[in-house]
């Protein structure tokens, strides 16, 4: 398999390996820019985390010092001699004022012992009764200050949640109640310059998780059970805490809560729940990270681009080039020189090599045409002396006495001179030991 993917690999064209090679190098680049989102997408739910419960956390204090101005202007309204006596006029007169300037404070109430309203800093169009809040019970039963739940004001008719504080009379019994409801509208506007996140919202839940008040749609959520899955999460956990879930919007939230107790109890009367949308948070190391790719990427186009361009006017047009040149060789050009279309480098070399290679071919044709042109000249030479050999193996007519040749034109011939005209033969003369015998004895 490996070597498979080696040989395909290796038989990738020039181009192919040019091209791979510039997005082995962007690799690297590639994994360092991933792994640096991935820091960022990290470090930036870190800071989303840590801004989500400070934020939480500030709007609880905010809510805890209410609570506790709540308090102690009860426990001060409580002892006034024109509550203890019930003056009305008066009663309702201070406590307009003292309205008038905390507007944190939707509308202050005196009861008596039977829950029934004597006097309002409101003024009041009909008489009501509080013997059904559950802010007046618990006081009535614990006969301390004790938070209610999620109710309507009365005269305001606004979403809220009141706190009652027992009057104790003379005789050290309790003679009524006093209570104070929160102006949501106020508390809102706190919240707002704290520097919210966008589409951040802000709840305030009841112990029985009825949202009592809500930055956004507050007219879709006041008075709903929060979501159930979040409330219990919420409950289960420690006192304060920050988790991802889905939120109002159907999106994953930040969410940050904070527990809220009144001295001395165990039971929250009061959770305030925060919660961020996921991707605001993340939108700036997502931006990052996108533009990091995309800088990547048309860096790696230009590069590709560049390279191609480089790579055809360096690599492929020179060898072109040495193609042709190996070509004409092969057909018989060769005068043709690579040298004069390929200079410099390797390829520089390898067309020096070609010049080499046809000087060689050259110089070897020519040796081989003298050889062809010597060997034609011996077999000329060996036909003609196949045509003399051919000549003299013929019948000769010769004289049966003086031993002369007759030729082609009837002359008769001493036998050295036709042997030496068609044999090209050359002769020495001597006396035979019988013609010596005949002359000399």
């Amino acid at each position: 398999m490996w070597r498979k993917f080696l040989h395909y690999l290796f038989s990738l064209s020039l181009r192919s390996h040019l091209i791979l090679m510039v997005v082995l190098i962007a690799l690297p680049a590639f994994g360092l820019i991933l792994n640096s989102g991935l820091e960022r997408h990290k470090d930036a739910l870190d800071a989303g985390f840590d801004n989500s419960r400070r934020l939480a956390y500030s709007i609880a204090s905010e809510q805890n010092i209410l609570t506790g101005n709540a308090q102690h202007l009860l426990t001060v309204l409580a002892s006034l001699p024109e509550i203890q006596n019930r003056n009305v006029a008066a009663a309702s007169s201070i406590l307009a004022k003292i309205l008038k300037q905390s507007p944190q404070f939707g509308n202050i109430v005196v009861t008596d012992r039977t829950g029934d309203v004597w006097a309002s800093a409101l003024p009041m169009t009909k008489s009501f009764s509080l013997k059904d809040a559950s802010s007046f019970k618990n006081t009535m039963k614990y006969q301390k200050f004790s938070a209610g739940e999620y109710n309507i004001g009365r005269i305001s008719r606004l979403p809220t949640i009141g706190f009652g504080y027992p009057i104790i009379n003379a005789n050290g019994e309790v003679d009524g109640v006093i209570s104070v409801n929160i102006n949501f509208l106020h508390f809102y506007d706190l919240i707002l310059r704290s520097g919210l996140p966008e589409n951040s919202s802000v709840a305030v839940i009841d112990r029985n998780g009825v949202i009592i008040n809500q930055n956004l749609n507050p007219e879709q959520f006041i008075g709903k059970k929060e979501n159930i899955k979040i409330f219990n999460r919420i409950t289960k956990g420690p006192a304060e805490g920050s988790f991802i879930d889905n939120g109002l919007r159907g999106e994953d939230e930040i969410i940050s809560y904070n527990t809220l107790r009144l001295k001395g109890e165990q039971s929250p009367y009061l959770y305030i729940r925060l919660g961020s949308p996921l991707k605001n948070t993340l939108a700036v190391a997502r931006q990052m990270q996108f533009r990091n790719m995309l800088l990547l990427t048309i860096f790696l186009l230009a590069s590709l681009s560049l390279v191609l361009v480089a790579g055809k006017r360096c690599f492929l047009d020179r060898i072109y080039k040495l193609q042709e040149v190996s070509h004409r060789i092969a057909c018989g050009d060769l005068h043709v020189r690579a040298s004069s279309f390929v200079e410099g480098g390797e390829l520089g070399a390898l067309a020096n090599s070609f010049d080499e290679m046809s000087q060689q071919i050259a110089a070897r044709e020519q040796a081989l045409v003298e050889t062809v042109k010597e060997r034609e000249e011996v077999i000329a030479q060996l036909h003609e002396a196949i045509g003399q050999i051919g000549t003299l193996s013929s019948l000769i007519p010769i004289c049966s006495y003086c031993k002369k040749i007759r030729d082609d034109q009837g002359y008769w011939n001493q036998l050295e001179a036709y042997l030496s005209k068609y044999a090209d033969l050359k002769f020495s003369h001597g006396v035979c030991p019988d013609c010596k015998k005949k002359v000399f004895d």
